[in-house]
């Protein structure tokens, strides 16, 4: 099979192959008169990691280059490609020379491969129908589903047809067991953002026997049987795999694509609690993996940009909270909620006494008011005079105040003498 029809089954991996996780419906998948943008990097390629099992994992495809574009079309199937597969709906390409041909079997809600057309030799146009089909997807596609099934393909066509002139017929016989499982969910990153996913595995055993013959008779070119396992990245937006890994005979990794539709923006939430002294904690609970964040605490001060802030309040009172959570795919609507605080640490209010008693000496009396919010233990203030005229600043000592358990806030007049030298 040429480049072209292994990108195209490439494509259809996650069909052969919150966060919460996603399901993917019937209605997900590709309709006629649909298409998509792709983005291809090709040998040599960086290090790939295809991630673990399991939930809420991360799949980090973000260091992949671009090297060009391909368009993915989902057409109408002519009159020829029914002929060979009568129950094809979809038939899909990248170059409009091959193709993949599909059936949407909504009364059995499953997708099925009916068969393939294309050129193997340029301007020899093939097709080929599956006598056993191999069910792609079956509905609704969850977290750790799972199904099986066999597939069975044969194909008789003369020499010239594959560029085989020395033989009059040539006989291809595909038998294949496969394994699908979703077996993990989570955040897929490509070059163009994060999406929600589903990771499906797909576990292959082909058997591919290829039969020619000549003037001696009927004689084997080759039987091979192939074990593979593949991963596909199903996300909604792609309405499939985000991205697809591209293999040779020798299940060498020749190409990555990726779809260019950006993710789904995020859906904005959160939550949050009390601290002391007029602390309130933020929790982001932003669905859709966003990368960005604008917190605005309804007190005036500047916009909070870190994903879970913690922030100060000076004053009492109820508060808007709003928050807008941002992706490559675009901006949430504001969320918007009310906190209220009641036990903000509020500013002490300066004042002081003083005397005069005789020879200079000048006894001052500091009266601070300190209002103390419940649940403050200990509460620690340098005070700093300021003197009239050329006398210097005198530091004085440290006040230590408790504040009473039973009261929303204390008043503590705090008096303390200084003496110094008029």
């Amino acid at each position: 099979m040429n480049k072209s029809l292994l990108l195209l089954l490439s494509l259809f991996s996650f069909l052969a192959n919150a966060q919460t996780p996603i399901t993917f419906n019937i209605t997900d998948i590709p309709a006629t008169g649909q298409s998509q943008r792709l983005a291809i990097d090709t040998f040599p390629l960086p290090a790939v990691s295809f991630g673990n099992k399991g939930a809420n994992q991360v799949y980090d495809f973000s260091n992949l280059t671009l090297f060009k574009y391909d368009t993915a079309e989902y057409r109408t199937p002519t009159n020829g490609q029914l002929t060979t597969c009568p129950n094809a709906d979809v038939a899909t390409t990248a170059d409009g020379v091959n193709f993949l041909l599909t059936n949407t079997d909504n009364a059995n809600n499953k997708l099925t491969l009916e068969g393939f057309e294309g050129q193997l030799v340029p301007g020899t146009t093939l097709s080929a129908a599956y006598g056993t089909k191999p069910d792609l997807f079956r509905f609704p596609t969850n977290y750790l589903n799972t199904f099986g099934g066999t597939a069975y393909l044969y194909k008789r066509v003369t020499g010239a047809q594959v560029n085989q002139p020395l033989a009059d017929s040539v006989e291809l016989t595909i038998n294949t067991t496969y394994t699908d499982t979703i077996d993990g969910w989570g955040k897929v990153i490509t070059p163009v953002g994060g999406y929600k996913c589903l990771r499906k595995q797909r576990k292959e055993t082909t058997t591919t026997l290829i039969r020619a013959k000549t003037f001696f008779g009927w004689s084997t070119i080759s039987n091979t049987t192939n074990t593979t396992i593949r991963y596909s990245y199903v996300t909604k937006e792609a309405k499939g795999s985000v991205i697809n890994f591209n293999y040779d005979t020798a299940n060498v990794l020749q190409s990555v694509n990726w779809s260019m539709v950006p993710p789904t923006a995020p859906a904005a939430d959160f939550s949050f609690n009390s601290g002391a002294a007029g602390v309130i904690n933020f929790t982001d609970l932003s669905d859709g993996y966003p990368t960005s964040w604008s917190w605005n605490f309804g007190d005036g001060s500047a916009n909070g940009t870190t994903q879970n802030p913690s922030h100060t309040y000076a004053a009492n009172g109820t508060y808007t909270v709003c928050l807008i959570a941002s992706n490559a795919g675009g901006s949430s609507t504001q969320v918007c909620k009310q906190i209220v605080v009641s036990n903000a640490a509020l500013a002490p209010v300066a004042d002081f006494s003083w005397v005069n008693p005789s020879g200079g000496l000048v006894n001052f009396t500091d009266l601070i008011l300190i209002r103390l919010p419940r649940g403050v233990g200990t509460l620690v203030m340098v005070a700093h005079w300021a003197q009239p005229k050329t006398l210097t600043t005198s530091t004085l000592q440290t006040i230590l105040t408790t504040c009473a358990s039973s009261l929303q806030t204390e008043e503590a007049a705090v008096h303390r003498f200084a003496k110094m030298w008029w």
